[in-house]
């Protein structure tokens, strides 16, 4: 039998986390409050989860340990388009892209700061959350690249010397592209902030999760994430095959994460320091919508968009659609997605050259843009 008690308790809670939302992240890309009591109302309708009221960790994942994702990572050689890459694939020339913002107030004001021989008057520390055992192959080094490559391509179209966007490594691996539930996720992150000194007056933070969550044990839905990886399938075959009904849209315990309760109370902790947060879509395509933690209100959902017929990579506001050509046909969907340049981008890690796609570094391209717009 339902617990009015806890039910009430439940919609109490999501409606004051969405409230706190809505007041310190005005421009954090989401209805906060619309979803928030969406959820709530839905929750109402269910039977109460065992220890509702506490934080439940969830599960974390980088692309590579889930089948069915479409994102790639083929050797190539000197930045040139080889016979490695998809007929007609064009990389992302991160120059011009950041040209394409050319026409924006914060660039335009941050163009005349640098000009007028003037420092940007605040700084912003981009933390990338993200798998860095491994230098050679590690999913997080792939991630930090593209952020490196926006950066540097960004001071080159401005012709800074510096800009004071520092990128940070929070390494959440526990393994080889094998990621620390949320619960350890969050203590590694806060455990590395304690090291940082926030300067509010001049600060801003930003956190990019390249990766999905998904329940690591669900009884009532019969989902296991230690048998799904051995399972060697899809999230779809798995689902089907094992009888699962875990609906992820739906799935309520992510919603009382811990990990999503950090950044929420991010800036109470943190003196005072604002933190914007981005994370990927996922890579499974239009069947399915943005995972967890990109669906938390207080998140961006980032999707991956490619070329257009020109070569240009474009940003894409939402709504978009599959039927949108600019859009990578194997991106999570969600409403709410921004779409920045996902396919395909060319780095360098661990002295190798590759070729890469996947919601992962369109993430990342959002995150140093938007660490950007904090400086003037």
């Amino acid at each position: 039998m339902r617990n009015p008690i806890r039910t009430i308790s439940l919609i109490m809670l999501v409606a004051s986390l969405s409230l706190a939302l809505f007041v310190s992240h005005p421009a954090a890309g989401r209805a906060a409050a619309d979803q928030a009591a969406t959820l709530a109302a839905t929750q109402a309708d269910k039977e109460p989860a065992k220890n509702d009221d506490k934080p439940i960790p969830s599960c974390a994942f980088v692309p590579e340990t889930i089948e069915g994702q479409a994102n790639s990572y083929i050797v190539g050689s000197g930045g040139t388009i080889t016979p490695n890459l998809p007929p007609g694939a064009s990389l992302v020339d991160a120059g011009a892209w950041v040209k394409s913002f050319s026409d924006t107030t914060w660039m335009t004001n941050l163009n005349t700061e640098i000009a007028g021989g003037e420092l940007p008057k605040r700084s912003v520390d981009l933390l990338i959350m993200d798998d860095f055992t491994d230098s050679a192959k590690s999913h997080g080094f792939f991630v930090e690249a593209v952020a490196q490559g926006v950066l540097a391509a960004a001071q080159q179209v401005l012709q800074a010397q510096s800009l004071p966007v520092h990128i940070l490594e929070v390494n959440v691996g526990k393994g080889y592209n094998q990621l620390k539930d949320t619960q350890e996720m969050t203590t590694t992150l806060n455990n590395f902030l304690q090291k940082s000194e926030f300067n509010p007056t001049d600060q801003f933070a930003v956190l990019n999760m390249s990766f999905v969550l998904l329940p690591c044990v669900d009884d009532k839905s019969k989902f296991d994430a230690t048998y799904f990886l051995k399972s060697g399938t899809t999230l779809y075959d798995y689902l089907k095959s094992s009888g699962s009904s875990l609906d992820l849209s739906q799935y309520s315990d992510l919603a009382l994460d811990p990990l999503k309760q950090y950044i929420d109370n991010f800036s109470v902790n943190h003196n005072g320091v604002p933190l914007d947060s981005f994370a990927a879509a996922g890579n499974f395509g239009p069947k399915y919508p943005s995972f967890y933690p990109a669906m938390w209100p207080s998140v961006v959902s980032v999707g991956a968009s490619t070329a257009d017929g020109s070569g240009n990579y474009l940003t894409l506001p939402p709504p978009q659609t599959v039927a949108d050509p600019r859009v990578w046909p194997q991106s999570n969907q969600s409403k709410d997605n921004v779409y920045e340049p996902g396919s395909w981008w060319n780095v360098k890690v661990g002295g190798v050259n590759y070729y890469i796609d996947g919601t992962s570094f369109s993430s990342p391209a959002q995150s140093v843009i938007h660490a950007l717009s904090l400086l003037p």
